[in-house]
């Protein structure tokens, strides 16, 4: 008897949205061009410093939330765009992939938290931490949403597609208590945003490359999956 395999259905939409998800990974590339535009002393520090310093829009020592810190990263627009691009890709992966995933209520909640994801960084790329905090950190959020999402889809498919589904808990679970860390004021807090926010990209990215694979595999039966 042939294994049952997943994903249910690889249309031309399901393919543009893996090649959406790909995509994201250009926030590592906006992350680099927009350091390499960072003016110091002091120099911006991927360990230290958050990444939305880099986008933040003027140059000096500025008062964000009631605590004057230096910026100054010339190149803020291309971070702060790189911010909306990848979250207009995540969720237009989600978008285009749907099709391809066996819905239930529980993994239903989950890839809707993975879209509220790319919907918040959008909004912190549309609203600068110096421009307005409020709705930056509010876009913040869709980090720890997004991780909370994989944990979801995790569970979802951890016994009917091991690697899926440990692999999303695994990225879930790390984001969720990296960003969680990062909260808290630690020391290292630029290392534990990034430990919270790029397990998303990672994902989305692993998910793009599978589905164009399998596209290229000889048909197999569906991936059944229910609660």
């Amino acid at each position: 008897m042939q294994r049952p395999q997943f994903p249910l259905r690889l249309s031309r939409e399901t393919l543009v949205g893996s090649v959406f998800w790909i995509l994201s990974l250009e926030f590592f590339v906006g992350q680099a061009i927009a350091q390499l535009g960072w003016k110091g002393p002091p120099s911006y520090s991927l360990i230290n410093d958050a990444i939305s310093d880099l986008g933040v829009t003027t140059c000096g020592t500025v008062d964000i939330a009631g605590v004057p810190e230096y910026y100054c990263s010339k190149l803020y627009v291309v971070m702060n765009t790189s911010f909306v691009l990848t979250g207009a890709f995540i969720l237009l992966g989600v978008y285009f992939t749907c099709a391809a995933w066996p819905w239930s209520r529980k993994f239903r909640a989950g890839i809707i938290l993975v879209a509220l994801a790319g919907i918040g960084k959008m909004a912190a790329g549309l609203n600068p931490p110096n421009v307005d905090f409020t709705l930056h950190s509010l876009g913040s959020l869709g980090i720890p949403i997004g991780d909370i999402g994989l944990i979801l889809i995790g569970l979802v498919f951890r016994k009917k597609l091991r690697w899926l589904g440990y692999f999303s808990l695994l990225l879930g679970v790390a984001g969720f208590f990296g960003f969680l860390y990062f909260l808290l004021g630690n020391t290292q807090s630029g290392f534990w945003e990034r430990v919270g926010s790029y397990p998303i990209i990672l994902w989305c990215t692993l998910l793009g490359v599978y589905f164009i694979r399998r596209s290229q595999a000889p048909k197999e039966l569906p991936l059944p999956v229910r609660e």
